[in-house]
């Protein structure tokens, strides 16, 4: 890759954090410019650095990769962008943990979630044993299900 397509990370770090007065400074939230309702906070500056380095290698473009490979990338760069939470986005300060519109079955798999946060809490926090008594009340076959649906009590 050219060098003139790899941007310096101090100059990156300065476009991805939220930069008061600049219209996404929300309730005193910081909010970044990023595409994600779920951040609470601007990234730290070792997750913007992660970024830099992911999105600069190259490997993401998909042009003569395999889908192993492409698979690798990604579940590397969720890992390393959240490193401190145990490689996934803990409900916390920072976070909101993972929106629903996310289905992802990396985060109920011990290998990729380290965090020792169950998958359901990441994603419908302490909703989860309700949500299952509605689960076993109207679903109790569990006809409506996927890998990460709620499941009966």
């Amino acid at each position: 890759m050219g060098d003139h397509l790899v941007e310096p990370v101090d100059r990156l770090l300065h476009r991805l954090k939220a930069i008061p007065g600049d219209g996404f400074d929300t309730s005193g939230m910081n909010r970044t410019k990023s595409a994600d309702a779920f951040l609470r906070r601007a990234w730290t500056d070792q997750q913007v650095a992660t970024c830099h380095r992911y999105l600069a290698d190259g490997r993401q473009t998909g042009i003569g990769a395999q889908d192993a490979d492409q698979l690798a990338w990604v579940r590397e760069f969720y890992r390393d962008l959240y490193a401190t939470t145990g490689g996934v986005p803990v409900p916390d300060t920072a976070t909101d943990g993972v929106g629903v519109n996310f289905p992802d079955v990396d985060l109920a798999d011990p290998r990729w979630n380290t965090s020792g946060v169950p998958w359901h809490t990441l994603y419908y926090k302490n909703n989860y044993p309700r949500l299952q008594r509605v689960k076993a009340r109207w679903d109790p076959r569990d006809v409506f299900h996927h890998a990460l649906s709620i499941k009966s009590p």
